[in-house]
């Protein structure tokens, strides 16, 4: 279905997951899920992508000697948006401007 993109902006709400399609904005990954951790009240969205390649986001995360904890693994079995295992990188936040999106 489509939506007008301001009754789509209007309705992202944090903690929400997202398909997005297209030309997403600011290294937003098209064809992926993603999760708004917080909408500002300057207008500005804060996104996770969440992938399946969890042992390429572990190898990510080791590298750089992060805390494993900024690793969040979802299973399918806990949330019907996903498919397979998945996981967020937490060190990897996406931010753009609702006139960017």
């Amino acid at each position: 279905m489509f939506l007008p993109f301001e009754t789509f902006i209007e309705s992202v709400e944090e903690r929400k997951i997202y398909f997005l399609k297209g030309n997403p904005p600011n290294d937003l990954i098209s064809n992926h899920l993603h999760i708004c951790l917080k909408k500002s009240d300057g207008k500005v969205l804060y996104m996770v992508c969440c992938t399946s390649q969890i042992d390429k986001v572990q190898k990510f995360i080791e590298t750089r000697h992060l805390p494993l904890s900024t690793m969040v693994y979802l299973s399918p079995d806990n949330n019907n948006a996903f498919e397979k295992d998945t996981c967020i990188n937490c060190n990897n936040v996406h931010t753009c401007s609702e006139k960017e999106f």
